[in-house]
């Protein structure tokens, strides 16, 4: 995502789904970081007509920034979510295994068996740590 995305999420995070939200864009902006390009910012969102001016210092957001910020904050979410996802499911997957082998340790309390059952939890711990930073 550009800045101009960045700011135009935010500002519908801030607006919802209210055409008629007036937001403090130079207050959001400062918030953010972007002050010094207030202008380039402003002029850019308005040309692309996500946003109009209702009053100095406020923006409000058009039903084409709604839409655009909608498919936007859906983007950024579903890339992060569905990794998570893909590794929940292996992560079930393997301390299904897991549980298999600790029954098979159980039947037959061997060194080979200890050390199968030990190696998949290893494994699952690295797992999880991984999901851990996803999420």
């Amino acid at each position: 995502m550009d800045i101009y995305q960045k700011v135009l999420v935010k500002l519908y995070s801030i607006a919802g789904d209210r055409e008629n939200a007036d937001v403090d864009f130079i207050e959001l902006l400062k918030k953010e970081g972007f002050y010094g390009s207030l202008n380039d910012i402003t002029s850019r969102m308005s040309s692309e007509g996500w946003i109009t001016e209702s009053r100095p210092r406020h923006v409000k957001l058009t039903h084409w920034g709604i839409a655009a910020a909608k498919k936007l904050a859906k983007r950024g979410r579903s890339a992060p979510e569905d990794a998570v996802g893909r590794q929940a499911a292996v992560l079930k997957s393997e301390t299904k295994e897991l549980a298999t082998l600790a029954d098979e340790f159980a039947q037959n309390a061997s060194s080979d068996n200890f050390f199968r059952l030990e190696k998949k939890l290893t494994e699952i711990s690295s797992m999880i740590a991984k999901v851990r930073e996803s999420i």
